[in-house]
């Protein structure tokens, strides 16, 4: 069949728009979106995240959904601490307790668990101008974590609707309540001084606009900015102090900086292809005043096999600098700058993600998926690491599989 203008908005513009939410096409019925995410980083953590969203479009054309999320995490998770040639002993967050980390190894607390579930609201309405507005609540909470978030959004179409504007802000207010309380920054953990609950205030906003190139193309691009402040450290990790055979002597625990400013820029080209297949190849820049900066590529195709069976191949590509205050280690006579991080998170690495999903479509219109990828991070921090270190697995590296089953269906 040959795609006329209205049919390529439909299919491109609408369904896969990546700026600001914008809302697909109309609905008659529920239609309901489930899923089973399984994540497992090998030796570490490990997740269940079931999730389900809801949308249904009224008959004024405005949009409703709900999205229920749950993640269930357990398993061992990187303290900060290098690893040493010698077993390692540390107090438990809570302060009760310890564990021990054998020669050799990553340090790993083990009794890693968690559990957040986040309930998410939108709605999505036209205008008499024929532009639409969009509103959206979300809501999350674990342990030691609550978080509350509210945004809000326009879409305005032009140019025969072959260009669509979108630009919208988002606020975003975090609990924190670190088990034990919240430690002092820099501060020996030997000590053991900490305060109590913290809190951290994000604002952003986003501009976006997807613009259709011809019958069969469609370009998307969006910029953004992102202003936090307040508590950014994590409480839960520290950095070593290593003598001059890479042998920890003393642990401090991390310090973060209490603002970040964050700036964006995302790109999507998407192509239906004339026997029926899609191709689409995006790319994000990411940077902000910590002086980390990231590039994002990822491409997929997608090929129809027939009306029932669909494959898409997937290879995303991930790299990213340093923050200015990360530090694998200190040195035994530390002279400490306003903050310090050893997370691996912060560090200077790459990663690379290849996978595919596969779906059924019943001649009722439900869809059954199967999602697999495998992904690799590794350390391309180049700093000369002291003595035994130089020999010993850092945290940096590590390889995560996911699989994922999807249901769609509508009633």
């Amino acid at each position: 069949m040959q795609l006329t203008k209205s049919n390529l908005i439909s299919q491109l513009t609408i369904a896969s728009m990546t700026c600001l939410g914008a809302s697909g096409a109309v609905q008659a019925e529920w239609e309901v979106d489930s899923a089973m995410l399984i994540y497992d980083e090998q030796d570490r953590v490990s997740a269940v995240e079931p999730a389900i969203s809801l949308k249904k479009t009224q008959e004024d054309g405005s949009v409703i959904g709900v999205k229920v999320v749950v993640d269930a995490l357990t398993g061992a998770s990187p303290n900060g601490a290098t690893a040493s040639d010698q077993p390692q002993t540390f107090t438990r967050p809570s302060g009760k307790g310890s564990y021990t980390t054998p020669a050799g190894e990553i340090p790993l607390d083990d009794t890693f668990k968690d559990t957040r579930a986040q309930v998410s609201a939108s709605y999505d309405a036209p205008l008499a101008s024929g532009d639409r507005y969009n509103l959206g609540l979300t809501v999350s909470s674990e342990y030691d974590f609550t978080s509350l978030s509210l945004n809000g959004g326009m879409t305005h179409y032009f140019n025969q609707k072959n260009t669509t504007l979108n630009w919208g802000v988002s606020l975003t207010q975090d609990m924190i309540r670190p088990v034990g309380g919240a430690p002092i920054g820099s501060s020996d953990i030997s000590l053991q001084r900490k305060d109590g609950d913290e809190q951290r205030t994000t604002a952003e906003a986003r501009v976006g606009i997807s613009q259709v190139l011809d019958k069969r193309s469609l370009i998307q691009a969006s910029v953004g900015l992102a202003s936090s402040s307040g508590y950014h450290t994590d409480p839960y990790k520290f950095v070593s102090q290593l003598d001059d055979n890479g042998r920890p002597v003393a642990y401090f625990y991390e310090n973060r900086p209490d603002n970040r400013l964050k700036t964006y820029l995302h790109t999507n080209y998407r192509r239906h292809l004339s026997w029926g297949d899609t191709f689409d190849a995006s790319y994000r820049l990411t940077s902000d005043d910590w002086g980390i900066t990231s590039h994002t590529v990822e491409t997929k195709y997608r090929w129809n096999w027939n009306e029932k069976f669909s494959l898409t191949p997937k290879v995303r590509y991930y790299q990213q600098t340093a923050a200015d205050f990360y530090q694998h280690h200190l040195d035994e006579s530390p002279e400490f700058g306003d903050h310090l991080s050893s997370d691996s998170r912060l560090s200077e690495l790459s990663a690379f993600t290849v996978g595919a999903k596969l779906a059924y479509r019943t001649e009722s219109g439900s869809e059954f998926s199967l999602r697999l990828e495998q992904y690799e991070q590794s350390s391309d921090d180049k700093h000369a690491l002291p003595g035994v270190q130089e020999s010993l697995p850092q945290s940096s590296d590590l390889s995560a599989t996911i699989v994922q089953f999807g249901y769609k269906f509508t009633f």
